[in-house]
């Protein structure tokens, strides 16, 4: 019996409650981005870091040259708030861990990362 390999277009997501300044709460949503918009976000960080290919065929992040927004560079595509994209100046303006932790979402919710990968798979 061969294993068949199956993909969906059906919309993936995960909302993301953040607490405001005044203790109020929001709820933002990370989105899949397109193949276009992932793309894009590739291409806009090729200059960004150096990699290399390991042994099995994986790209490995060697250096970063510069980290100036490259939490948002991702964001950007794939974070929205009531079905709006949130405005990547919005995004800079919040903290570094919340960025940061967002980012880690978003790397999750669009396969760019190995723990995206086995999770994609299952």
């Amino acid at each position: 019996m061969s294993n068949v390999v199956k993909f969906s277009l059906k919309r993936k997501a995960i909302e993301i409650p953040i607490e405001q300044e005044d203790g109020s709460v929001v709820t933002y949503e990370i989105r899949r981005a397109s193949g276009e918009e992932i793309e894009a976000y590739l291409d806009e960080n090729s200059d960004r870091i150096e990699t290399s290919v390991n042994d099995q065929g994986k790209v490995q992040v060697k250096s970063i040259k510069t980290y100036k927004s490259m939490f948002v560079s991702l964001l950007k595509y794939c974070l929205y708030l009531e079905g709006k994209k949130v405005p990547a100046g919005d995004i800079a303006k919040f903290p570094y861990d919340v960025q940061k932790g967002l980012f880690d979402e978003a790397q999750i919710v669009n396969g760019l990362n190995d723990l995206g990968e086995q999770q994609a798979k299952n």
